[in-house]
């Protein structure tokens, strides 16, 4: 999927779909939440990583979880909570390899729950 250059995105989920609607240009993707279920191998080798990386700098960042938006981080939480924080299509990994995809609510409002992969 290619990203808008203006970087203003609203994101939301209907009906099984992600959209991304970029508020300066109108451009809209749209991606399967079947399609960003797949990407759970890629999404534990990036948390790996990320974990090996951070480890060096923030000793404590041990347990919790990694959380990836499109192929990137995003961000670490100490134990899966708060959908509302990310939006839908976002993926946790925790240490073990465990998925989980975020799903439902709003670009404002945060999505409305972390379904187990």
């Amino acid at each position: 999927m290619k990203k808008c250059i203006h970087g203003n995105r609203e994101i939301w989920e209907q009906d099984g779909e992600v959209y991304y609607s970029c508020q300066a240009c109108g451009k809209i993707q749209i991606r399967s939440i079947d399609a960003i279920k797949n990407t759970l191998p890629e999404c534990r080798t990036l948390a790996k990583k990320y974990r090996a990386e951070r480890v060096q700098y923030q000793p404590y960042i041990t347990g919790g979880v990694v959380v990836i938006h499109g192929r990137d981080v995003s961000g670490w939480m100490t134990e899966l909570r708060d959908p509302y924080r990310w939006v839908a299509g976002c993926i946790a990994v925790d240490e073990d390899g465990n998925g989980w995809i975020s799903r439902g609510g709003n670009y404002q409002d945060g999505a409305g729950l972390w379904e187990a992969l």
